[in-house]
């Protein structure tokens, strides 16, 4: 499968480990090289991942990140809720009104982020899952 590109990657100096290349703390940039890299040797034909191969591997990486951002969605709901808690004990003149109306305003943002997400990663398994059935 990805084995020549580990290799490469290798003797580019850029991996060690199981996989060749683990990346952790590696920049934006230096993740996307390694990729531009894979996708060159896969367009070229010096790779060919099995589709099968692919969508386990894809799946597997879905199931977490819809489970990870269901987590972390409900997580911001139940903050964003204390918060509106907060201000409702707290009226229009307590001294913590500007923060607590900050921190809704930050959270809010954080639960349309992240239910924007969920709704990305419902879109890429339905993709996934017409392009591997």
């Amino acid at each position: 499968m990805l084995v020549p590109a580990v290799g490469m990657l290798r003797r580019a100096g850029q991996g060690s480990g199981a996989l060749g290349s683990p990346l952790v703390g590696a920049s934006g940039a230096d993740l996307e090289a390694v990729l531009g890299r894979i996708l060159h040797l896969v367009r070229g034909g010096l790779i060919q991942p099995s589709k099968k191969a692919y969508c386990q591997d894809e799946a597997a990486r879905l199931v977490r990140e819809v489970e990870e951002t269901e987590h972390d969605l409900s997580a911001k709901q139940a903050f964003q809720e204390q918060l509106r808690v907060k201000e409702a004990q707290c009226g229009c003149c307590c001294k913590e009104y500007h923060d607590i109306q900050m921190a809704l305003i930050s959270a809010r943002k954080s639960v349309e982020y992240l239910e924007g997400r969920r709704e990305n990663l419902q879109k890429q398994v339905e993709a996934l899952q017409g392009w591997c059935v």
